[in-house]
């Protein structure tokens, strides 16, 4: 039976609360993305609306549902009486007495009390997430009249304003919008390719079906963080579509890659490539290759020595990747060598032949006619595109 609320039912209220509200809160959606919020839960937040919805006289606009001795279910209501629209703050019934209808009766206790009240409409809003009401109330009448967005950031101590997105994040979400439906695709590597990882990742949560391929452990594991389905190029050795970044990009498009260490793999996944974009920022466009980058050398470790002694011969400045005080080590096991060429790379395509014929050098990071299409993220959220000629 439905009754009136009485002061001694708070905490059966907010007992029912508590069930009733775990998956359809916009206090719980808030702490599931920012977690705790001053070290207090998002069940403290929402009973501390019922304390509100009972408090003086609104406590008139609240009532119960009891059987048996226990209260099972609530509604709680507020009048406006200059403007005359009453609404509909919560409304719960316990899991175990759904489907009874007894949130209907609730519904319909609720409405005629704002009649009596003389409101001339009443309102009630819920989450899409919430399926039980999104079907109940036009069941009863009620009519959807617009659709809201709840934002929420975490404030720092210090007054700051949301920073715009990087050129490369721009890039990366650009780059993101070529990826179609049913294909390949080869994930880059380093802080640029990240970009377009989490935004395939986005598409992918909004239905879009692809495979990809990974080019290092690092985008292996984001991609599966977001639910990328991954593959190999055992299985699918043609790759539709690649996306990565650069260190340096030429007029010819032509690329410096390899300072995220990854050069090997994503070479390999860019030879089966149908088509290659690459994102970079402004500052990766260069005249000529090896003017602001090192070239990376990928090598076996045992043959550091002579491969750096014939880069020295060819007038260039090799260096052995460190890490930690030891020599890095790619996902394949070897060891990389950071060549600087004063001047620059004066013939891209004969320094990459000559290179590969060196014994040890397992690859470098000279991408000669690979690139198709280079996206540009600018400074102030614009991207532009350069194409192949």
């Amino acid at each position: 039976m439905i009754r009136p609320y009485r002061p001694e039912d708070l905490e059966a209220l907010k007992r029912i609360t508590a069930i009733c509200f775990e998956g359809v809160s916009i206090d719980r959606n808030i702490e599931e993305r920012f977690g705790r919020i001053g070290d207090r839960d998002w069940q403290f937040r929402k009973l501390r609306h019922i304390d509100d919805d009972v408090a003086g006289e609104r406590a008139k606009g609240v009532f119960v549902w009891e059987q048996d001795g226990e209260v099972s279910g609530y509604i709680t209501t507020r009048v406006d009486r200059a403007s005359k629209i009453g609404g509909i703050p919560n409304l719960s019934v316990l899991p175990a007495m759904q489907g009874r209808g007894i949130g209907r009766k609730l519904l319909e206790h609720g409405l005629e009390y704002m009649r009596a009240e003389g409101m001339e409409c009443a309102r009630i809003e819920t989450l899409a997430q919430n399926e039980v009401g999104s079907h109940l109330y036009p069941s009863l009448g009620f009519e959807e009249v617009a659709r809201q967005i709840h934002y929420c950031m975490r404030l720092s101590k210090e007054k700051t304003l949301p920073a715009m997105s990087s050129p490369k994040e721009v890039a990366g979400r650009r780059a993101a919008e070529f990826v179609e439906d049913g294909t390949v695709v080869g994930l880059g590597t380093g802080s640029t390719a990240e970009f377009a990882i989490r935004a395939i990742g986005a598409r992918v949560a909004d239905g879009l079906s692809i495979k990809a391929i990974p080019t290092s452990e690092a985008s292996a594991a984001l991609a599966r963080e977001l639910d990328i389905e991954l593959t190999t190029l055992a299985d699918h050795p043609a790759v539709d579509l690649t996306i990565d970044g650069a260190d340096e990009v030429d007029p010819a498009l032509d690329l410096v890659k390899g300072l995220g260490g990854a050069l090997l793999r994503e070479k390999i996944v860019a030879a089966a490539t149908e088509r290659q974009i690459i994102i970079v920022d402004p500052t990766k466009l260069v005249k000529r290759l090896g003017t602001q980058a090192p070239l990376p050398v990928e090598v076996v470790p045992f043959a550091t020595a002579p491969v750096a002694k014939a880069l020295t011969e060819r007038n260039s400045e090799p260096t052995l990747r460190m890490q930690g005080g030891a020599p890095f080590v790619t996902d394949n096991g070897n060891h990389i060598i950071d060549a600087r060429f004063p001047g620059g790379i004066e013939d891209a395509r004969s320094t990459d032949t000559w290179l590969n014929t060196l014994p040890g050098v397992v690859e470098n990071g000279l991408f000669v006619a690979m690139t198709h299409l280079v996206v540009v993220g600018e400074d102030d959220g614009s991207s532009r595109l350069i194409e192949k000629d």
